[in-house]
């Protein structure tokens, strides 16, 4: 089942990074190695992905962090500069590959964020 978590203001501009920690009912870590990572951010949640207005996507990669259940997914600073200050609508989702080839997808998170004008515009090379 999917949670519900309002994410804190963000600046335009800034990057954005979301952990993620995956653990079974008894609270060992689950192995996410393989997994596919969505997250979709969309002012019209009607709208196709395509034209979101912004996604990023992550494949665990098998390292001890997946294995422990952590991998973390987010926007660039380039990719946030673009955004409207305002607040959309997002989701993360997680793709399990299962036999025969398909994939499970389960919304695991989802919510709204607001962006926030930023004043600083000179980037650090």
């Amino acid at each position: 089942m999917a949670s519900k978590l309002n994410l804190t203001d963000t600046v335009i501009g800034d990057s954005l990074s979301l952990p993620l920690v995956f653990k079974d009912e008894s609270g060992e870590p689950i192995d996410i190695s393989g997994r596919t990572f969505w997250f979709t951010l969309k002012l019209n949640p009607q709208v196709p992905d395509d034209q979101a207005d912004a996604q990023a996507v992550v494949i665990a990669p098998v390292d001890a962090n997946s294995q422990n259940g952590e991998v973390f997914i987010g926007y660039t600073a380039e990719q946030t500069e673009n955004l409207n200050a305002t607040s959309y609508n997002y989701d993360v989702q997680m793709a399990t590959p299962i036999p025969g080839g398909e994939q499970e997808v389960k919304t695991i998170v989802y919510g709204r964020i607001r962006f926030v004008q930023q004043i600083t515009r000179s980037r650090l090379n």
